[in-house]
């Protein structure tokens, strides 16, 4: 997902994020894995022109899933920063 929105494909990137998210909540992944998946997954919704509300809510929960980790995680400030964006 992430190459696929790197390359601009975004609608892509966004079915490819939203089953790698499925399935790493179904296997409790490790909190930054999830992070990671739901930060990126925000943004290639937002590139595709897709819903923004669940874009938004997917960085809010990336944030607030690395800020478990610690406050200086290395996802709070991309989470944050992209919210602000």
């Amino acid at each position: 997902g992430h190459c696929e929105l790197q390359a601009g494909q975004a609608a892509q990137a966004q079915k490819t994020l939203s089953q790698a998210l499925s399935r790493q909540r179904a296997a409790e992944a490790e909190p930054d894995v999830l992070g990671d998946t739901e930060l990126l997954l925000a943004q290639a919704i937002w590139r595709a022109g897709g819903d923004c509300q669940q874009a938004r809510k997917l960085a809010e929960s990336a944030r607030a899933t690395f800020l478990r980790i610690g406050p200086s995680a290395e996802g709070v400030a991309s989470a944050t920063a992209w919210l602000k964006s």
